[in-house]
């Protein structure tokens, strides 16, 4: 459920047998279109840690704008505004 400002948290995870096959991106594309179906959520947010270079380059590819520091310790956190989104591949 969405708080009271309207966001949510998505979060993802590929087993490593199943990475490098586009299928994040596919999915975060997939989560980002059944948020923001509801009319209440305003934005989206994830988190994920520095070094995870392929996850950052998922949340870019979506659409995701970095944000600053993560809610947990040693993550960044990245949020997607409905007014800013789009499909991107």
């Amino acid at each position: 459920m969405p708080d009271a400002s309207g966001t949510v948290e998505i979060g993802y995870s590929i087993l490593e047998d199943h990475q490098n096959r586009g299928l994040a991106p596919e999915a975060v594309g997939e989560l980002i279109d059944w948020a923001f179906s509801h009319e209440n959520v305003h934005r989206i947010i994830a988190q994920t840690l520095p070094d995870l270079r392929p996850s950052i380059r998922v949340l870019e590819k979506r659409g995701f704008a970095f944000v600053g520091d993560g809610l947990e310790d040693g993550a960044i956190l990245y949020q997607l505004d409905r007014n800013n989104s789009s499909k991107k591949a």
